[in-house]
């Protein structure tokens, strides 16, 4: 099923600080401090790209094209679903009561299911993502909510962007460049990536 993701609420840290990303560097100075906060950055992002989880307490809106026989809400952990929403050809938007479904935050993915002998509005939808479901996901709004191995894993891949920052040839071969993971920080990471994502 096609889905389209917009960010409504970004994360309001980082699973790991400038600063803890320091110390494991051993960087003593304070010259590079918005490089490493980049790296940071890019760090959380590729690791949440394999893992294919958003870390930080955040909020999205998907939208769909067609009502599903139920809705799979991707990320990893759902907190919560603030609203459905769908749009008719006449451009009109309306609320799907949150009486008529059960949202599960117990699966990864969460999924909204409807309740017994419910059934998604008849109405003829627009052409263009007409069904908009507003949702909270991460693992709690706190670096310390994220398991270990994942802080773990973007501190090594932190340090890697720090330490190799241009192309490098290995063996006179095979060519690696800052984008690549650590080893590690993939084994790390293994244990707590979405495999359904797509599905």
């Amino acid at each position: 099923m096609r889905r389209v993701h917009t960010i409504v609420t970004a994360p309001a840290t980082t699973p790991i600080s400038v600063s803890e990303a320091k110390s494991h560097m051993n960087v003593t100075f304070s010259d590079d401090d918005t490089l490493i906060g980049i790296y940071v950055n890019s760090a959380t992002a590729l690791c949440e790209q394999i893992l294919q989880r958003k870390l930080i307490t955040q909020t999205w809106k998907m939208y769909l094209d067609h009502w599903p026989a139920y809705i799979k809400v991707l990320f990893g952990n759902l907190q919560s679903v603030t609203h459905i929403k769908y749009t008719d050809t006449d451009g009109d938007q309306e609320t799907f009561s949150s009486d008529y479904y059960d949202v599960d935050t117990n699966s990864v993915p969460g999924r909204i299911n409807l309740k017994y002998a419910q059934t998604w509005p008849s109405a003829t939808l627009n052409a263009t993502n007409p069904i908009e479901i507003q949702f909270v996901t991460g693992y709690g709004a706190s670096s310390t909510d994220i398991p270990a191995d994942i802080r773990n894993a973007i501190l090594l891949t932190t340090a890697h962007f720090y330490e190799n920052r241009e192309n490098q040839i290995v063996s006179n071969v095979q060519s690696m460049t800052i984008e690549d993971i650590p080893w590690t920080s993939a084994a790390l990471l293994a244990n707590h990536r979405v495999w359904d994502w797509i599905v």
